[in-house]
């Protein structure tokens, strides 16, 4: 059973990300009754993270938030294929846990107050779960190039993979997720969806981040080891490209407004989770889906 730590910086949108996953599977997994892809929750945890997740649709916002202990979420991803589009493969199931926690405890910011003594304790049992995991999630907020967001990726991320690997190389995959790609991409309008596709991934983010980010994965990961960028959303995008995210409101562009008149219905068939399975996917199985994966030893 593989195990999977979902670390970044506060805000980077790491619990939404894995609250959306149920809902995703259902979009994306289904044609007819013959589901591809399920998100199954094993522990109480996350099946509290996929309900309180699909109360969207009723409030419209995303109700998550994130977490501050360090909570252990555990789900079975299952899929199925199909050869030559029309011969059933035998399904494929891959239980693993993801170690969610308060991103300011390892990657604090220079404008979070963050307790030192809870800080070192929480620290030190992410760092303990990465040291053990077969593979790691970077999230990062691709809408905000603050110098803090920035910074803290440059001053902790070589602390975190110096203390996880004391001198050793990490043997699994990585993928480097740029979430919130519908806020963005927002002023691209209709633009917005085919912007996002055409955009690589990879080069947005070597671009903004210091090199020394993307060598300390390099240095850290054997030469061989895949590493995966690519985007996501939880709130996507809507039929004609533009994201389906109100910037003002910070929820749904689409939602259940009393003037507007537009049934919950057409609300629940237009949330449509932009990519958010693939990093799991890529994880878990190696099948890189939409995102760009390089070997380790070309990062720069």
């Amino acid at each position: 059973m593989g195990k999977y730590l979902v670390i970044g910086p506060s805000k980077a949108g790491k619990t939404a990300l894995l609250a959306t996953l149920f809902h995703a599977s259902m979009d994306r997994g289904i044609a007819g009754n013959n589901p591809l892809i399920q998100v199954v929750a094993e522990n109480e945890p996350m099946l509290n993270l996929i309900n309180t997740a699909r109360q969207t649709i009723r409030i419209g916002q995303h109700p998550v938030s994130a977490t501050d202990v360090v909570t252990k979420l555990q789900f079975k991803l299952i899929t199925r294929r199909k050869l030559f589009g029309f011969i059933p493969m035998p399904q494929q199931e891959s239980t693993f846990q993801v170690w969610d926690g308060p991103g300011g405890m390892l990657f604090p910011t220079m404008d979070e107050n963050v307790d030192q003594g809870d800080s070192q304790q929480i620290r030190a049992e992410l760092i303990d779960a990465l040291r053990e995991s077969d593979g790691f999630m970077i999230c990062f907020d691709s809408s905000n190039q603050s110098d803090h967001m920035v910074l803290a990726m440059f001053e902790h991320l070589p602390d975190i993979m110096m203390r996880a690997w004391e001198g050793n190389q990490f043997r699994g995959r990585v993928c480097f997720c740029l979430t919130k790609a519908d806020a963005l991409f927002y002023d691209s309008g209709t633009n917005a969806k085919k912007q996002t596709e055409a955009t690589s991934a990879f080069k947005y983010a070597s671009d903004i981040l210091p090199s020394a980010v993307m060598g300390t994965l390099r240095n850290y990961c054997l030469p061989s080891s895949a590493v995966g960028f690519g985007w996501t959303s939880v709130y996507g995008f809507l039929p004609k490209g533009e994201p389906n995210y109100d910037k003002d409101y910070d929820g749904l562009r689409l939602r259940r407004d009393e003037q507007s008149g537009i049934n919950v219905g057409r609300i629940a068939d237009n949330w449509r989770p932009f990519r958010v399975l693939d990093p799991f996917i890529f994880l878990a199985t190696g099948r890189k889906g939409a995102m760009k994966v390089v070997k380790a030893r070309h990062l720069i």
